[in-house]
């Protein structure tokens, strides 16, 4: 297959994203449906078998000692059954752990890792015991003590235990009839447990092994009406999971795509686990960390980190379902116009196809969509249409006839074409595990989005089916090469997106990055779309369902209860309230306003004027942090580090920091704490980093406070608590137009805030903002210092380049000596390098500088960060 995946497709493996976001006056009501019933562990015959059973009885024989990997047969000594054993040393910090049964092979997921993991050199020495062999393995600063005889292990670093395989002995490896795989693991450093997402539940999870508690479900499913504080499964799955801890940290990659229970026992001396997977091989990375970060950083080298969003995806999305018609697209586009409030995307939900058949326009409503496409273009907006992936059985219908003559649907176990009941009536689901298929599919979405600024929104692929219990497909349907449905279930609409992002690239000859939503998703998902190598780039989507306070008021919610929200947005990356949720625009990586046919309209500008002033400060808010945002993403891109943070992840050694998700950090500097609660008057706020942190608040820089714990602050309608951290340099852009595009070329104001010391610094990337271009170095990569009164900037990476000119224009420092009164600036426009000490001042100037609420303020500076300068700030000249 010639595509860009070409490569990473041969082998196996955030709305980050993450439509988790918040809705601008949005709420997303899904009425046609009611609240299903969902099975729970003890009606999934083989999820209450392994949770009730006794323990296992394995022995591991070893057949080979290679330099990077142990081999051997694991044996089940009641049934004498051999199955295949496989343990791999990996570099940064990693193994591996593999079983298969050698005769009948299980599937083992592919596709979701980046590539094939680099290996590395280990050390095995073989012990004789009474019962059995202690082997010991030793690879980069890791040691692993494993028992062959009952099989179990035991990881160590620095010293100390940091992870348990098989020590409650529950390894299962089903023989006929059944397929069930299951493995325990304890964090014995732990304090708490972090990780499985998706569910509506804190960033700490809770003890599930308790009578009448159930386990974290893994299950992608369309889940209207969702309980809130619940392990039961919603619409994606990532089966990570991580035990931080103060001093020592650890994590599990469960790499299976099947339905897949966790149980979570909290004890006062680390963290017990407990994988159940309904079919598969089992496969498991460990992740000996020793922090947070870096467990974090691992799990993402295997899986992938996301490329670059283009910036308008960072922007104000809006949506509904549905805008009916092409001129009430572009009518909704003209009011945001002319009431001020910036938009970047508009969204087309079901109602634009000809009567729900994808990749067709209603004649009537949208009887030239190129006509609208263009003009949306002309006002520098982008459009997104949704692709679901079931197809309507209509004869004369040309993909429904293609995938039907070609065999391209997901079958039942007899051979015809599954078919059940969706959006467009009697349905069928394309088969993309099929190479075949998913290149046709690619192909259908290369020439539905020819005009270049239409993207895609994949909704309902988990998939999702109507008038079924779970509305879930069978899990004995047949997909490519005979898998069963229940072996893949969790990468169905994985392989949807690895389509529509391959039709989107091709569409663009692989020159621009596309945008993609995706609401049901897998592990690697952020390779090919969303925040993470969203390739391109896509967004992971939450659910569409609702919390709300008053339907009538205006000020909405919508997903989940927002504190719930805020769990899943922190576990999804290592959620709406209108009121509420307004305040936390500039808190999301994906924002996008949604409502529901049935209900009141809710563009911002059909409120009332005081709400419409609150809409547009908080969006003016945003639209200003755009660049801070680009940023983070370049600098997930190149390191790996999530772009939004929980507080544990960034102060590790605070413990009081592991049981908040009812605020988290933007990247390092700005620290978010959303209002959950609309009648809140005042909110508590924990600030960390102890008595040498400071924080400024962002309604008044000039309130200062130190990271010493918990303040209480008041809160209105427009209000929020907002801090940026002392220390930081953050740019922004002061002047907000109507979409991102028309920003582009605006000048930077930075805005520093000074630490305990004086000191401050920060980053600012910079490239085209669309393209791949940032792949072959053209970009701008700078570093701001502040330090003994001057700032100066560093050049990140001297090989880059980038064409364009980056203008800072003004520059504003708090915490500064009010004294100050000139600044002594001093460029190296002429070569980009840097000047020797003695001659730095060779381009220089002086200028006053102003005094503005405590800030010291120096404008129409006019300096291209391109290349380097200094600006020494001074009470005076003769300094």
């Amino acid at each position: 297959m010639s595509n860009p995946f070409s490569k990473l497709l041969r082998f196996s493996r955030i709305e980050m994203n993450l439509k988790l976001i918040i809705l601008t006056g949005g709420l997303t009501l899904l009425l046609a449906t009611a609240v299903k019933c969902w099975y729970k562990c003890r009606e999934q015959k083989f999820c209450d078998q392994l949770r009730n059973r006794t323990a296992s009885n394995f022995m591991l024989k070893l057949s080979s000692k290679l330099s990077r990997s142990l081999i051997g047969k694991l044996v089940n000594k009641d049934t004498n059954k051999h199955f295949d054993f496989f343990l791999t040393a990996l570099a940064g910090g990693k193994f591996s752990i593999y079983i298969n049964d050698p005769i009948n092979p299980r599937r083992q997921v592919n596709d979701s890792l980046s590539d094939m993991p680099v290996e590395t050199d280990m050390v095995v020495n073989v012990n004789p015991l009474d019962v059995g062999e202690l082997v010991l393995v030793e690879f980069e600063d890791i040691k692993i003590n494993l028992f062959t005889d009952p099989f179990n292990l035991t990881v160590h670093r620095d010293g100390k235990a940091v992870i348990k395989v098989n020590s409650g002995q529950l390894l299962t490896f089903e023989e006929d009839p059944g397929t069930a795989i299951a493995l325990d693991f304890a964090f014995p450093q732990a304090l708490r447990a972090y990780g499985l997402p998706e569910h509506a539940d804190n960033l700490a999870l809770k003890t599930t092994t308790t009578k009448g508690s159930e386990p974290y479900r893994l299950y992608n499913i369309d889940r209207y009406g969702y309980e809130v504080h619940s392990t039961q499964a919603l619409y994606g799955s990532i089966p990570v999971l991580f035990g931080p801890g103060v001093q020592i940290s650890a994590g599990i990659f469960w790499l299976n795509s099947a339905q897949t229970f966790v149980d979570i026992t909290n004890n006062e001396d680390g963290v017990d686990s407990y994988f159940m997977s309904e079919s598969g091989a089992l496969e498991a990375y460990i992740l000996t960390g020793p922090t947070l970060r870096d467990c974090v950083k691992q799990y993402a080298n295997l899986t992938g980190v996301a490329p670059l969003p283009p910036m308008f995806s960072l922007g104000h999305h809006q949506s509904r379902y549905s805008y009916m018609s092409q001129q009430e697209i572009l009518d909704v586009c003209n009011k945001f116009d002319a009431n001020k409030f910036p938009l970047d995307v508009i969204w087309m939900d079901i109602d634009y196809t000809n009567k729900k058949m994808y990749f067709t326009w209603d004649p009537k409503s949208f009887p030239n969509p190129d006509s609208m496409l263009n003009s949306l273009n002309r006002q520098g907006r982008k459009a997104v249409a949704i692709i679901d992936p079931h197809i309507k059985r209509e004869r004369g219908y040309f993909v429904f006839e293609e995938c039907e003559s070609k065999g391209y649907f997901v079958k039942n176990p007899n051979g015809t074409s599954y078919r059940a009941s969706c959006w467009p009536g009697l349905s069928s689901w394309i088969d993309f595990l099929n190479p075949e298929a998913l290149t046709y599919y690619s192909t259908l979405i290369s020439d539905f989005t020819k005009r270049k600024n239409l993207h895609i929104w994949n909704d309902m692929n988990e998939p999702s089916i109507f008038e079924v219990k779970e509305q879930a497909m069978d899990g004995n349907c047949v997909h490519y090469e005979g898998w069963r449905h229940r072996d893949v279930h969790n990468q169905y609409g994985f392989y949807q997106t690895i389509g529509t992002y391959q039709g989107l690239m091709e569409r663009g000859n692989n020159k621009l990055r596309p945008f993609i939503l995706t609401r049901s998703f897998f592990c690697w998902i952020s390779k090919i779309c969303g925040s993470l190598d969203w390739g391109q780039c896509s967004f992971m989507g939450t659910s569409e369902d609702f919390h709300t306070y008053d339907i009538d008021r205006g000020p909405m919610c919508s997903y989940l209860d927002l504190e719930l929200t805020l769990g899943a947005l922190l576990t999804t990356l290592m959620k709406n309230c209108f009121k509420d949720g307004i305040r936390l625009v500039l808190g999301t990586p994906f924002f996008r306003a949604h409502s529901d046919t049935k209900t009141k309209r809710r563009e911002p500008y059909l409120f009332d004027n005081k709400v419409q002033i609150v809409i547009r400060k908080a969006l003016q808010q945003r639209y200003k942090h755009l660049v801070y945002w680009y940023t983070l993403f370049w600098e997930h891109y190149s390191t790996g580090e999530p772009v939004v943070r929980s507080l544990s992840y960034q102060y590790p050694t605070d413990i009081n920091t592991l049981d908040i998700d009812n605020e988290f950090l933007i990247g390092n500097d700005i620290l978010v704490h959303p209002i959950t609660d609309e009648s809140s008057t005042n909110v508590t706020v924990y600030l960390p980093g102890g008595k040498l942190e400071i924080w400024y608040n962002i309604d008044c820089f000039n309130n200062t406070y130190r990271g010493v714990g918990l303040y209480t602050f008041p809160v209105t309608l427009d209000t929020v608590p907002v801090f940026y951290r002392g220390g930081s340099i953050i740019p922004t852009k002061q002047t907000t137009r109507s979409t991102s595009v028309y920003m582009k070329t605006d000048p930077i104001t930075l805005l520093v805030f000074l630490d305990k010391n004086n000191n401050a610094s920060g980053n600012i990337y910079d490239d085209d903002q669309v393209s791949f271009d940032y792949l072959k170095s053209k970009y701008t990569y700078v570093k701001f210092i502040f330090k003994n009164n001057t700032l100066y900037n560093e050049i990140i990476n001297n090989d880059a380049s980038y064409g364009q000119e980056t203008i800072i224009n003004c520059i504003n420092i708090y915490g500064m000596n009010s004294t100050i009164r000139q600044a002594q600036i001093a460029t190296n426009r002429d070569n980009g390098q840097k000047q020797s000490e003695q001659n730095i001042f060779q381009n220089m100037f002086v200028r006053d500088v102003a005094l503005q609420n405590n800030a010291i303020v120096i404008d129409k500076l006019h300096l291209d960060i391109r290349y380097e300068f200094e600006i020494k700030f001074m009470e005076n000249i003769s300094e």
